[in-house]
């Protein structure tokens, strides 16, 4: 496989981001660990259940944070100037 990057750990914000607007998790009722790959993969959520008919504004952000989160779009922030040199720090961190 690929070695991971920034989109491992923004996919996880983006579990948590929806744990948080739901309170539920992603993937509940799911039968086995090859099902959970499949959806992971397909990228595929359930927004039609009863549990999103009052947050329609949590979808949308959910969906948009999602495409953008899991380009490689995602990982620009690491470039920004706020963030510490690579070169001058701990090279075990990048």
């Amino acid at each position: 496989g690929e070695p991971y990057d920034c989109r491992i750990d923004n996919y996880g914000v983006g579990l948590v981001a929806y744990f948080l607007s739901s309170g539920t998790h992603p993937f509940d009722g799911l039968q086995n660990f090859q099902e959970f790959i499949k959806h992971v993969i397909s990228n595929s959520i359930d927004f039609d259940s009863t549990i999103w008919s009052d947050r329609e504004i949590s979808k949308v952000i959910i969906l948009i944070s999602v495409k953008t989160l899991l380009s490689t779009q995602g990982c620009d922030h690491l470039d920004h100037s706020i963030m510490p040199d690579k070169t001058s720090a701990d090279p075990r961190f990048y």
